[in-house]
Formats: C-alpha cells, sequence, structure tokens
C-alpha cells in the first residue's frame, strides 16, 4: 500500500515553477529599476574640470584643476553618472577668452555666466543646472614665450592638362602667433602647412589646410584658408639663332652652337608679340668665363610667357680679332 501526502489532485512545488518565479520576480525588478531611473531627479553634483583657453602669452591648459559645485536636474541614469565624476580625471574644458578674467600674474578666474557658457561641456547634454554653487573658479596658466612667425605652404599641386599654376599660394593669416619654449622658438622660422596636394585642378582654388604640429607647441590658429591660381597653357617650341650682343669693334664671337631650341609655355590665348623672342649670349659674360663659356639669355618676352626653357643653356664661345 502506498502513502500519499495531500489530496490525490494536489501538485507539488517544483524546480521548474521555482525557476519561472525567479525570472518573473527578477523581469519586474528591471522594469522598475528601468523605470524609476527614467525620472527626473534633482541633487547637488561636483565636477573637478581643467580650463582651456588660448591666452596669448599663456600656457593653453591650467597647470591645476578646481571643482564645479552645481544643483542639477536630469534622470536616474545621468544623475548616476554625474555623482561618479568627482572621483574620476577633470573634465577639460575649453573656455572663451572673455570668460577669463585676470586676476594679476598668471591668475584667471570664471565667473558663474561663464559657466553657464561651458554647462553642457562640463556636465553633459540632457542635464539642466538649476544653479551654480560656485561663485568663481580660479585657474592659474603659465607664463609661455611667443613669436609671430610666417605661414610656409607646403604643396606638391597637380593639375589637368595643360593647365598649370602660377603665382605663390597665399595663405589666410600669411602669419601666426606660436606659443612655447624659448629655446624652441629660436630655431624656427617659419610654421609649415601639412601637404597642399589636389590633383586635377583646372581653375582658381581655395580651401583650408591644417598647420604641422610640433611637440611642445600651439599656435593661435589651428588652419588657414589658401587659394592659388590656374591657367591654361599652350607650348610654343622655336628653333632660333644664338645672337652676340656686346662685341667691341674690330672683334667677333663665334658661338657654338649657332641655334637653340626655344620652349615657351604661354598664357591661352597666346599673343602674337610672344613669337618675338630672340636668344643672345653678351660678351662681357665671355670675357669674365675662365673657359670661354656663355649661359644663353632671352629678350622680348612677353608678359604672357608662364615658363621659358633653352636647350642647350651653355654656348662654347671663341674671341676673333678682325684686324
Amino acid at each position: 500500500m502506498k502513502l500519499r501526502s495531500g489530496s490525490e489532485g494536489e501538485k507539488g512545488f517544483g524546480g521548474r515553477d521555482l525557476a519561472v518565479f525567479v525570472m518573473a520576480l527578477l523581469l519586474s525588478f528591471g522594469i522598475w529599476l528601468i523605470h524609476n531611473l527614467s525620472l527626473n531627479y534633482r541633487d547637488i553634483v561636483s565636477v573637478p574640470v581643467v580650463a582651456q583657453c588660448n591666452l596669448p602669452g599663456h600656457a593653453f591648459r591650467a597647470s591645476s584643476p578646481a571643482l564645479v559645485k552645481a544643483d542639477c536636474r536630469s534622470t536616474g541614469y545621468r544623475m548616476i553618472r554625474l555623482s561618479r565624476k568627482e572621483r574620476e580625471l577633470p573634465v577639460p574644458v575649453t573656455f572663451s577668452p572673455s570668460d577669463l578674467h585676470p586676476k594679476g600674474g598668471d591668475l584667471f578666474y570664471v565667473t558663474v555666466a561663464g559657466l553657464k557658457n561651458a554647462a553642457s561641456s562640463i556636465f553633459g547634454d540632457g542635464v539642466t543646472v538649476e544653479a551654480f554653487l560656485s561663485d568663481t573658479l580660479l585657474f592659474r596658466f603659465p607664463y609661455q614665450d611667443s613669436r609671430v612667425l610666417p605661414v610656409e605652404p607646403v604643396s606638391d599641386i597637380s593639375c589637368s592638362p595643360q593647365y598649370v599654376r602660377v603665382g605663390d599660394i597665399e595663405c589666410d593669416p600669411d602669419s601666426v602667433t606660436v606659443f612655447g619654449d624659448p629655446a624652441l622658438l629660436k630655431t624656427l622660422t617659419s610654421v609649415k602647412t601639412e601637404t597642399i596636394s589636389p590633383s586635377g585642378v583646372n581653375s582658381k582654388y581655395f580651401s583650408s589646410v591644417s598647420l604641422q604640429k610640433m611637440q611642445g607647441l600651439r599656435y593661435s590658429v589651428e588652419k588657414v584658408d589658401y587659394s592659388f591660381d590656374v591657367v591654361r597653357y599652350v607650348e610654343l617650341v622655336s628653333e632660333l639663332p644664338v645672337e652676340v650682343r656686346g662685341v667691341p669693334q674690330g672683334k667677333n664671337l663665334i658661338v657654338y652652337p649657332s641655334t637653340a631650341r626655344v620652349v615657351m609655355r604661354c598664357r591661352f590665348p597666346v599673343s602674337a608679340e610672344m613669337k618675338q623672342v630672340s636668344v643672345y649670349v653678351d660678351y662681357n659674360d665671355f670675357r669674365t668665363s675662365l673657359q670661354g663659356q656663355c649661359v644663353g639669355r632671352i629678350d622680348n618676352l612677353h608678359d604672357g610667357v608662364l615658363s621659358v626653357s633653352l636647350e642647350p643653356e651653355v654656348f662654347d664661345c671663341m674671341e676673333v680679332t678682325l684686324w
């Protein structure tokens, strides 16, 4: 005979039923937690900040942090995150120079007005600051030497076929203030840009470029605007006789070779005056030469000539006395 505990239809509370109960309990707790964390809360929070600012003659970053205290309102999620900020590294906050007021020497202070301008940088988005409990923050920006140096563009420009860059690359601003160690500043003569390398250019070009960073230095601006002109050209090739100029009476100067190949890149359209160029050697160059060689010269070049090359560039000369 078998004995049963309880009534015939009663079932025991098994392991599967317990697991379902625990899962339901955890799910209910999760929903409750998410709901409560999504609600708005109000509390006093403290965030350490370190100020950054482009102040002439001073370091960009303050040497020590300061603590910002404020009465804030936000969701539970953000309030938990803000409560941990005080134990973390200082938050770098870039202030406008107008928000930093000189206190004397290398000390500057920020008022509540400046803190309001930087509230999102300090506390993050989605946080409403009801009131700042910190009236002013004091920061020390160590002194730094500075120099105003010209901007030197570095370029590797590729133009479309039959187009060429003319003139220099113009930068705006064309000079910047450099802050840093005095010993390093003395070694500099210019500030170089990153490589300017557009390709397929066939018209006037405008863009901006960053300045090359150097360890221990900072600039009054990080980028400069630049522009340069590009024009269409045609290439003219001529075989011209080599003239002799400045020869005294009773003398003659024989030049070898007696002709030169002239290659000119001319701005399109070509002016008829560009075809009136001449090639010559100067007798005075021959008199001062050691081996009787003279560099060829070109005369009557028009303004529309962008570049010119001469083949050969140097000519052998021999003086002959006529009487």
